[in-house]
């Protein structure tokens, strides 16, 4: 039978398989699920080329996500209709036996911004913020076009992406937790850092003036600065609560800083083969540049990704320890039994 007497080409095709447009809305919630769960997970990273991984895939996770909504309504909302050809218009009302199957591959859609302001004709421009969409869109655009991002932009991008996914899940009527999965504490985390974020932009721009003053860096000043032992007088100007002090790179001005931490131990541990040990943790508190006078707390070390701990000193734990700790484990093991046969 030739192509033209076939009516039941699938118009849509993903890996090894092709698809009707009525399983193209459920597809493109599930790219756009991809993508935003890969935006969060790229962002824990240390590594500033994964945050450009992060950047991308949160831009794509709005647009596609945006695409599903108006292929909920209907595909040929994804169209861009001034640069749509009649085969392309057929190819989405399910017509792919009329012109070249693989039309999809070059089919003119929406742009992302022409999206958003579709659905704000369909829905009302307070649904989903066309303002915050186009932080995320020019972050990944920074890291597709130019491999450029710190992390502040990033931070900025992703409490807008967390925003914007958040409008349309609740305008598709889908179940937050489910999309998220274990991500959504960071996901509520990022929204409810807002006021924070936008009081650390404040600061960071404060001290990046300054900054700009100072002339050009001295690397090898600086990589000596590094290696340095801390000196006594820093020491006596401590922030509260912290007993360690460790030099790193200023976020702005790029010169010696100093990130101070607090010290904990941690509960008796096994180490291979031999005794218990009570390890000595150092967990950060804040951030002092004295060069250009940035000054950051702990949550706004984590909106950086500057915060993280590390292991000092270990010691064997004593028998009061061993004693006092394998009774606090008896004692959960004992609530979660009684936890359970109450079936919660």
């Amino acid at each position: 039978m030739s192509k033209s007497d076939n009516r039941s080409v699938l118009p849509w095709s993903f890996g090894h398989q092709r698809f009707g447009n009525d399983e193209l809305p459920d597809h493109l919630l599930k790219i756009s699920n991809y993508h935003a769960l890969a935006a969060i997970s790229e962002s824990n990273s240390t590594d500033a080329r994964r945050w450009l991984n992060s950047a991308v895939h949160a831009g794509s996770a709005i647009e596609i996500l945006a695409k599903f909504l108006l292929a909920k309504e209907n595909p040929t909302l994804i169209l861009d209709m001034k640069k749509a050809s009649d085969v392309s218009l057929l190819h989405t009302i399910g017509r792919s036996d009329v012109g070249d199957t693989d039309d999809a591959m070059n089919l003119q859609t929406r742009g992302p911004d022409s999206c958003f302001k579709l659905i704000a004709a369909i829905w009302g421009s307070t649904k989903v913020k066309e303002g915050c969409a186009r932080r995320v869109l020019n972050a990944r655009n920074a890291a597709v076009h130019l491999g450029l991002l710190d992390r502040a932009q990033l931070q900025d991008a992703l409490v807008e992406f967390a925003d914007v996914m958040t409008e349309m899940l609740r305008l598709a009527g889908l179940d937050e937790s489910g999309f998220w999965k274990s991500s959504r504490a960071v996901v509520d985390q990022l929204s409810s850092a807002r006021s924070l974020h936008i009081r650390l932009k404040i600061k960071l721009a404060e001290s990046e003036r300054y900054a700009v003053t100072l002339g050009p860096v001295d690397e090898e000043a600086v990589r000596l600065d590094l290696r340095r032992a801390t000196d006594p007088a820093v020491v006596e100007e401590m922030m509260p609560n912290s007993s360690v002090i460790m030099r790193m790179r200023c976020p702005v001005c790029t010169r010696v800083g100093r990130t101070y931490y607090s010290t904990s131990e941690s509960a008796p541990e096994e180490d291979f083969d031999g005794p218990l040990m009570v390890q000595t943790v150092a967990s950060p508190v804040g951030f002092r540049c004295v060069t250009c006078n940035l000054e950051l707390n702990l949550g706004e070390l984590k909106q950086l990704n500057l915060a993280g701990d590390f292991e000092l000193d270990a010691r064997e734990a004593t028998d009061d320890e061993i004693a006092m700790y394998d009774a606090h484990v008896a004692d959960m093991y004992a609530q979660n039994r009684i936890d359970f046969e109450r079936g919660r």
